[in-house]
């Protein structure tokens, strides 16, 4: 672990701002996060976190400092990693101060399904507790979770040059893993055997890939997850059926099981895979998964 950075007690406001997010960073992009942060108050308190775990430590400094609202320009990574700074200081006792995400990612799925969920100013949504139990670890997750081959996709997208718009990586990086072949595994989830799987998703929000829409509708504060198995199928059945995933959702397609997880759930695979958790890359072959209810409070979304 780096230096943990130096912030101020007590700051109103700190941004966090992701230069290498999948969105190409400007000056001009920077005027504009500037201003937003001026709307709420004059002491901001800039941050330009060079690496992901420069970027969880000055979430972890921000919220033992206490401040009050923590604004974040990039992805579904950038606030992934975010959220692991605000748990660990949570866990030291700092309360978790208000987040605002103010986009910048390629894929961004989770301000996707805000932005269709936003009723008021301030939201309270749930997060999801990974243990990964072969190692001893413990990772967050705000969006979504998932092993097998979305995890590969996203493996592969994250390689592709940033200047590839997001939904573009994600459908190359598809195609590209559709290709190798050796799609199917098995696993072992609550105790029931799944013999020959593609993947399963625990989700939370609504869209994956950069706009995939897997669900078509699913609430960020019940106290629930929905788990999505995507059975065998062939390479052209799955082509066949991503058109689905841009338009009602791919838990409207017949062969696709969804159910609804409240209680905590292992997983065991038979040798360490590929996982992922709000596209962060990760590999586990034991987990336990469980729910942290209306954990973290989201601000209002301004338009960057």
């Amino acid at each position: 672990m780096g230096q943990t950075p130096l912030i101020r007690e007590n700051r109103p406001c700190v941004v966090i701002v992701n230069q290498k997010s999948g969105s190409v960073f400007s000056q001009k992009k920077l005027e504009k996060i500037v201003n937003t942060g001026r709307t709420l108050t004059s002491q901001v308190e800039y941050v330009f976190p060079q690496t992901r775990q420069s970027t969880i430590d000055s979430a972890y400094a921000a919220t033992s400092a206490g401040t009050q609202t923590l604004m974040v320009w990039g992805g579904d990574g950038s606030i992934n990693a975010v959220l692991q700074g605000i748990m660990k200081a949570d866990s030291e006792g700092a309360p978790p101060p208000v987040v605002i995400p103010l986009g910048g990612g390629s894929g961004s799925d989770f301000l996707r399904t805000l932005r269709l969920k936003r009723h008021s100013d301030q939201q309270t949504v749930d997060i999801g507790v990974i243990e990964i139990l072969d190692q001893g670890l413990t990772r967050f997750f705000i969006n979504g979770f998932s092993f097998g081959v979305t995890a590969e996709i996203a493996k592969l997208k994250s390689s592709m040059p940033r200047w590839f718009p997001g939904p573009l990586k994600y459908f190359s990086a598809t195609l590209l893993r559709l290709m190798r072949g050796d799609i199917f595994s098995k696993a072992l989830i609550s105790d029931r055997e799944h013999p020959s799987i593609i993947s399963a998703l625990t989700l939370n929000g609504q869209f994956v890939g950069g706009g995939m829409r897997i669900l078509s509708d699913t609430s960020l504060d019940d106290g629930v997850f929905e788990q999505v198995l995507l059975p065998q199928m062939g390479v052209l059945s799955i082509l066949n059926v991503l058109k689905s995933v841009y338009l009602s959702g791919l838990a409207h397609h017949p062969r696709v099981q969804v159910t609804t997880s409240c209680d905590v759930f292992e997983i065991k695979l038979p040798t360490s895979t590929c996982c992922e958790s709000d596209g962060e890359i990760f590999q586990a072959s034991h987990l336990r998964i469980s729910i942290r209810k209306q954990a973290i409070t989201i601000g209002r979304l301004p338009r960057i």
